[in-house]
């Protein structure tokens, strides 16, 4: 049985999904990327949260998929940069 391979600009539109990006102490989330979203029509809610405590990451997860209807995509950029900053430094 062969599968059809969706077209990419099919696979990138991410119309009508709700994803969970999460940010450092920076709180890039929070300023910078929810005008963005909001621009294209979105919504974005910044919510605190402690990473680094599965009770914290749970009620995180529950309250975004309550808010939103479900989730789709989770992107994890939390420690991201303080990796690069640490290599470079």
């Amino acid at each position: 049985m062969s599968e059809t391979v969706p077209p990419v600009s099919r696979l990138l539109d991410l119309t009508g999904r709700v994803a969970l990006v999460t940010a450092g102490g920076f709180r890039w989330g929070r300023f910078r990327d929810r005008p963005a979203i909001r621009r294209g029509r979105g919504r974005a809610e910044a919510v605190d949260a402690e990473l680094g405590d599965r009770s914290s990451v749970t009620r995180l997860v529950a309250a975004a998929a309550d808010h939103f209807g479900g989730l789709d995509i989770v992107v994890d950029n939390a420690g991201a940069l303080s990796r690069y900053a640490r290599r470079a430094g």
